[in-house]
């Protein structure tokens, strides 16, 4: 089965960027102690936005990621912060690397 590779773009409201950050690491930690079938999971910010940048070894790992309690108390806890909805983007690998 193919890996998923995917990017959440999340928009919260600037005068709540610190919240959402809190947010973000907290189910950051909770992936990466509980999710073995996630291979990439990181947060990084533009000016007006917040991408999640997310690796699943199976659609089936994904599934459960959106499963998990963690995943649903984060999204409960930043959904009131969002200015505009997620916009979440799936494709093929083209080219990369993880790490050195």
């Amino acid at each position: 089965m193919a890996p998923v590779h995917l990017a959440a773009f999340l928009y919260p409201k600037a005068d709540k960027f610190d919240e959402f950050e809190a947010a973000a690491a907290e189910v950051t930690k909770a992936v990466l102690a509980t999710e073995p079938d996630v291979f990439r999971y990181y947060t990084f910010r533009t000016e007006s936005e917040y991408v999640f940048v997310e690796g699943y070894k199976t659609e089936e790992a994904h599934a459960a990621h959106v499963e998990t309690e963690h995943f649903k108390a984060f999204f409960a806890k930043v959904s009131p912060l969002f200015e505009k909805p997620p916009v979440i983007k799936s494709g093929s690998f083209v080219a990369g690397f993880e790490n050195r």
